[in-house]
């Protein structure tokens, strides 16, 4: 129950960020086909009187798809890519070396 409540608050969080960078063209960054699909749940929610957005209809993996195509990670510590290497080393924090940080901001 825990989890299910943080992915919640995530979404909601990644809806705050893509809102606010990009409100007229963030669907544009998915794919045509799951563009439709996200505007027949918009409009069969909107038949049931529904007070939704668009975004909102998204799949977790559409908003984070959106985000990673807007640039929205490139101010946190999440790695660009996970290697092969980086997975296998649970030990070692994934992420810019310490000398980096500080350096991009």
């Amino acid at each position: 129950m825990v989890t299910f409540g943080l992915i919640l608050a995530a979404e909601a969080a990644l809806d705050l960020l893509i809102d606010q960078t990009a409100p007229d063209t963030r669907l544009d960054q998915l794919s045509p086909s799951r563009q439709d699909k996200i505007r027949k749940v918009f409009a069969g929610r909107q038949k049931d009187n529904a007070e939704i957005g668009l975004l909102q209809c998204c799949n977790l993996d559409d908003r984070l798809t959106v985000a990673a195509k807007l640039g929205l990670w490139r101010h946190t510590w999440l790695p660009k890519q996970v290697t092969r290497s980086s997975a296998h080393n649970p030990g070692q924090r994934p992420g810019p070396s310490r000398q980096s940080y500080g350096q991009d901001f």
